[in-house]
């Protein structure tokens, strides 16, 4: 083993010798995005006082370069959005909030005393709080401080909120001079040798022997390890946990264990603690939160609301691209399957058709149905996965076969609703057992395997399974499996690095009428208008005669309509002229709209009365489908 190390070593001199010198300055970021939450109040102490600890923690690192700070009030925004009731305890509930606010850190903690008390003729305040700052790609803790606060000794007629402002503030101050010296620079994976992975930090960045880490990669957690032995300036670190796999260019970062206070306060201001019950690093306990977690999902009966990918759906009319209306369907990805899962593909599906409409890549937060098919399952792209009602299990499934069914075209001028799934993937060691049993019974649907799946298993184990083989599979455990298997895989995956599922379908919030863009008829493009005239274009109603449509002519002194600089200058709610036929406006006194300009440009807007939020927003901050710009000259005055 010696020569493999020798050789890892040789080649990490080599790479290092030949990077280039800027890299070294992107190794400690700097102005990571973090967020704070409020506290919450132990041993009796009113949670109102969690919400001062966070103001206070907040208004110091708000001063650190370190940090990027994102304000209380957008947390409590995207509390609201994901259905979470502060203060926030549970490590998925911290996690879900940290991807939604795309923070990588979340600073949140205990208070464990805040009073006042008497001090000879006067009065002080004290607090003791415990500061946590948690990774939210992995859920561990990963910096914070056990710390007391105290104010100055006042008069008894100062206000006791007040003094109680000051103690927080000075325990803001010390958890943050903690905090700061216990932030160590993130260490890059130069080689992975077997079972021990090489890091371009060590002693003299902080790394010592037996000291635990989280490896990451982006927002993924990749692995937990342990220092093994270090140098100077490269360490060896040892996997523990192993959830994908690491490679060169991963992350490092040191976990701490942070002790909890307890109310008394010593005389020198500082507070006593007690170790936490683990008696080390935190790893297991998350561990088993995350193992939890996936178990709660995985065991889901059917498409539950607790088992959604996607949050926020909404639908936008708009124009894809020429002669091709759509509709935008957009969505903010669930922070528990960004956080511990890995996106494989999301599938859209419209109301009127029971295979999806759109399959886009699992990194999107968007996909296009339109005429032309842009987001499609095709063969030459990407196809679509599974069939219906996939949701749940335990099994591990290997990767989904891919079919294309064609979907029913989207109808121009018609309403549409839509939802959204996500085929997403578990490391086989985040499920319950050895992650990979066998799939029942029961023949692929949706029309898009073929073959078979027999298997029998005992015990008592609920639900659907995700998977679809192509030909004859057999797998065969111990057991007797209740709940429906489709296309299941049959024993023998546990050593796949994935296994499949499917989340549960999310409804859009409002719907979308894709339109085609008006054909623009009177005045023509360059003409003089000298007194007011009417608009005339073309109805562009579509499908559904009973969809009411509503038209605007907007004017701007700029062809490309800025915002601040556009006007709407007549509207007109159709209920009835039949596509293609001219609609009129009123007369219009162009000489009105930006009187200063020798000439105006103007166009008409379309969208359907009764779309939630409307057609796509443009420029001008207006939801409309806009048809081409005309230019209109003004009459020279002699």
């Amino acid at each position: 083993m010696r020569w493999l190390a020798l050789w890892g070593l040789l080649i990490a001199f080599v790479a290092v010798a030949m990077a280039p010198r800027t890299a070294y300055a992107q190794v400690v970021t700097a102005g990571e995005p973090v967020g704070v939450v409020d506290f919450v109040g132990k041993n009796g102490v009113e949670n109102a006082f969690g919400v001062q600890a966070a103001q206070a923690i907040l208004d110091v690192m708000e001063d650190n370069p370190r940090f990027q700070m994102e304000t209380l009030e957008r947390a409590y925004r995207e509390m609201e959005d994901l259905g979470l009731v502060g203060p926030l305890e549970s490590t998925r509930d911290l996690i879900r909030l940290g991807q939604a606010m795309e923070v990588g850190k979340i600073v949140h903690g205990e208070v464990y005393a805040a009073r006042v008390t008497e001090v000879g003729n006067g009065k002080r305040a004290e607090v003791s709080v415990r500061v946590l700052m948690t990774s939210v790609a992995s859920g561990r803790v990963v910096n914070g401080a056990a710390v007391a606060g105290t104010s100055a000794v006042r008069d008894n007629s100062v206000d006791d909120g007040e003094l109680l402002e000051d103690a927080f503030a000075a325990m803001a101050f010390d958890a943050m001079s903690q905090i700061s010296s216990r932030t160590l620079p993130t260490a890059a994976v130069l080689n992975v040798l077997g079972g021990e992975v090489l890091l371009n930090r060590g002693e003299t960045s902080g790394l010592k022997q037996g000291m635990a880490l989280i490896i990451t990669r982006g927002d993924q957690l990749v692995a937990d390890a342990t220092v093994s032995s270090t140098d100077a300036d490269s360490a060896y670190v040892r996997v523990t946990r192993s959830y994908v796999g690491v490679r060169p260019g991963d992350k490092a970062e040191p976990l701490f264990t942070v002790p909890i206070p307890q109310s008394t306060i010593n005389p020198d201001g500082s507070v006593k603690t007690r170790n936490t019950r683990s008696g080390g690093n935190n790893n297991a306990v998350i561990g088993v939160v995350v193992l939890l977690v996936v178990a709660g999902l995985l065991f889901g009966q059917g498409r539950g609301s607790n088992n959604v990918a996607a949050n926020n759906v909404t639908v936008e009319a708009l124009t894809v691209s020429a002669n091709n209306p759509g509709v935008k369907i957009s969505w903010k990805r669930d922070a528990f399957f960004r956080g511990t899962q890995s996106g494989f593909a999301w599938q859209v599906y419209r109301n009127n058709n029971v295979t999806p409409v759109a399959v886009v890549d699992g990194s999107q937060s968007f996909a296009f149905d339109d005429l032309l098919g842009t987001h499609a399952p095709n063969d030459n792209g990407i196809g679509m996965f599974g069939g219906d009602g996939l949701s749940g299990g335990i099994n591990c499934n290997d990767v989904p076969s891919v079919g294309v069914v064609a979907p029913t075209p989207i109808a121009v001028g018609e309403r549409f609703t839509y939802f959204v799934e996500s085929i997403y993937r578990v490391s086989p060691n985040d499920l319950p057992g050895d992650g990979g049993g066998g799939g029942g019974g029961g023949a692929t649907g949706g029309g898009l395997t073929t073959g078979s799946t027999t298997g029998s298993t005992t015990g008592s184990t609920t639900g659907s399974t995700t998977g679809t083989t192509t030909g004859s599979t057999t797998g065969n455990t111990t057991g007797n499996t209740t709940g429906n298997t489709t296309g299941g895989t049959g024993g023998g995956t546990s050593g796949a690095e994935w296994c499949y599922f499917i989340s549960g379908r999310q409804p859009s919030s409002g719907s979308a009428t894709p339109l085609n863009s008006t054909e623009l008829v009177q005045p023509i493009d360059g003409e003089t208008v000298a007194i007011p005239r009417s608009v005339l274009f073309r109805s562009v109603r579509g499908a559904n005669p009973t969809i009411q449509i509503e038209y605007v002519v907007q004017v701007s002194d700029v062809s490309t309509f800025p915002s601040g600089r556009t006007q709407i200058v007549s509207r007109v709610v159709d209920r009835e002229t039949a596509t293609g036929a001219t609609i009129t406006t009123p007369a219009i006194d162009f000489s009105q709209a930006f009187p200063g300009s020798a000439q105006i440009f103007y166009r008409v807007g379309v969208r359907a009365v009764g779309d939630e939020p409307g057609p796509v927003m443009d420029a001008s901050g207006e939801r409309y489908i806009f048809s081409g710009v005309r230019l209109l000259n003004r009459p020279v005055i002699p």
